[in-house]
């Protein structure tokens, strides 16, 4: 604001003594000073990136690695949920009718399938957090990557650009696309 009012007074001499002095007129010349001074920035040229997220956190060696080993993971606990349901099925066979019944062996069936309903219920769960963890942990570094990758080519603003759904770039043209350089700095 000082540096508005030093232009204003080196620019302009007001007499706030004589009939001529108006405070709207003072008003005038600063807000139009103002918005002449705030105006220059707005004629330099803004550089433009583009990144496809989605493409990043699917490709990048880091994020396949990651979800290949969650894949792991929910293979293994679906295996072991298939097995327990073969014997669940098998013992369910074997009691025929009995299965509702009181006897110990439809009392131990009826435990087994509320411990595998159990098992299933927390199994899904634990994924979905490690999940959620894991996109979490790759959307951070790949805004980092972004970041990053922005500045090294001196770009102002980096904008979405989803093959995949419609990001907020419908045309762009003169921009630059930053997601191979983004990838490949993700490799590191």
């Amino acid at each position: 604001m000082n540096s508005l009012l030093t232009i204003l007074s080196a620019s302009f001499t007001f007499r706030c003594d004589g009939p001529m002095f108006n405070r709207a007129m003072l008003a005038g010349a600063i807000v139009s000073a103002a918005l002449t001074l705030h105006a220059a920035p707005l004629n330099a040229e803004v550089r433009v990136g583009t990144v496809d997220m989605n493409k990043v956190l699917q490709e990048s060696p880091s994020a396949k690695a990651k979800i290949d080993a969650l894949d792991k993971k929910a293979k293994i606990a679906k295996a072991k949920i298939m097995k327990q349901k073969q014997e669940l099925g098998a013992l369910q066979e074997k009691l025929g009718e009995d299965a509702s019944g009181t006897s110990p062996e439809a009392e131990k069936f009826r435990k087994s399938a509320r411990e595998l309903q159990r098992y299933v219920r927390d199994t899904d769960e634990e994924l979905k957090t490690e999940l959620l963890a894991v996109r979490k942990t790759l959307t951070d570094i790949a805004l980092k990557k972004v970041s990053d990758v922005a500045k090294s080519k001196n770009l102002d603003i980096v904008l979405e650009k989803s093959e995949v759904a419609r990001g907020p770039v419908l045309f762009a043209e003169g921009v630059t696309d930053i997601t191979g350089s983004v990838l490949a700095s993700m490799s590191h």
